[in-house]
C-alpha cells in the first residue's frame, strides 16, 4: 500500500518519488486568502507550480495542479476545498478542506486572516482510512494601488507520525504579489473579481534522503513557486 506508514528505508524506487511529491503538495501555500469573500459568495480557483526539484542537472517546479472553491459562510468566515489533479495519475486522491477567518480588514489598507485546513490523502488502489495532515496558517496583504497588493504569511504543517524519523511539523513562510483585474482590493465592493497571484515560499519537507529527485536548495528544504487564478461571483 502506497500510503501505509513505512519504517523500512529500502522502500521501492517507485514509492520514493511519489511520496516525496505528495509531501510537497501538502506543504505548499495557497496565496490570496488574506480577505474573506463575503457571505453567500462563491470563488473558484486553480493553482499550478510547486517546489523546485531536479533530476540530474535539470531544475524545474513540481508539476502540481489543483482546482478549488471557496464559499462565504459568513461575512468574516469562508469554507474552502481543493483537489489535486495530477496525483490522480498515480491513483492517489488528495483533497483538503478548511476555513478562513478574517482577523482585520481595511478596504484601502492592510488585511489579515487565519486559516485551518485538513489534508486527506487516499490510496485508490488500497481503500483504507486516509492519512490526515492538519495545517494552520496566517495570511496578510497590503494594497499597493487599486490593482496590485503585496502578500505574505506562513503555514504550520503537522505530521503526527512522520516517516524516516523526520520532525512532526515544518514551517512555511511565503511572500507574493496579487494582481486584481478589476475593482478595489476589498472583494465586497465589486460584484465580480478576477485575480492572479504569484507566490514564493520556503518549505522544509521531511523527505530528504538521497534519491534521484533533489529539492532546492540542497539540504535546506525547498523553494516553491506557485501561480494561482481566482474568480469570485457575487
Amino acid at each position: 500500500m502506497l500510503l501505509r506508514h513505512r519504517k523500512n528505508k529500502q522502500a521501492s524506487a517507485a514509492f520514493v518519488p511519489v511520496f516525496a511529491i505528495c509531501t510537497l503538495y501538502l506543504g505548499c501555500v495557497s496565496v490570496g486568502w488574506s480577505r474573506t469573500i463575503g457571505k453567500d459568495h462563491l470563488e473558484v480557483s486553480g493553482e499550478v507550480g510547486g517546489p523546485l526539484m531536479g533530476v540530474r542537472d535539470v531544475v524545474f517546479p513540481t508539476p502540481r495542479h489543483l482546482i478549488g472553491m471557496r464559499y462565504g459562510l459568513l461575512e468574516e468566515v469562508d469554507f474552502f476545498t481543493q483537489l489535486g489533479i495530477d496525483l490522480l495519475l498515480f491513483k492517489i486522491l488528495l483533497i483538503d478542506g478548511g476555513f478562513v477567518g478574517q482577523l482585520f480588514r481595511n478596504p484601502q489598507g492592510p488585511a489579515g486572516a487565519a486559516s485551518a485546513r485538513l489534508h486527506l490523502l487516499f490510496d485508490l488502489d488500497d481503500l483504507v482510512l486516509p492519512r490526515l495532515f492538519p495545517e494552520a496558517g496566517i495570511h496578510f496583504d497590503h494594497p499597493l494601488d487599486s490593482s496590485f497588493a503585496l502578500l505574505w504569511g506562513a503555514l504550520l504543517f503537522l505530521e503526527p507520525h512522520p516517516a524516516y524519523d523526520r520532525p512532526d511539523f515544518f514551517f512555511a513562510p511565503y511572500v507574493g504579489i496579487d494582481w486584481i483585474f478589476r475593482g478595489m482590493p476589498d472583494p465586497r465592493i465589486e460584484r465580480e473579481k478576477s485575480a492572479l497571484a504569484l507566490g514564493v515560499s520556503w518549505i522544509n519537507p521531511w523527505e530528504g534522503r538521497n534519491t534521484f529527485i533533489r529539492f532546492f536548495p540542497d539540504g535546506m528544504g525547498a523553494i516553491a513557486v506557485i501561480l494561482s487564478f481566482r474568480y469570485v461571483k457575487r
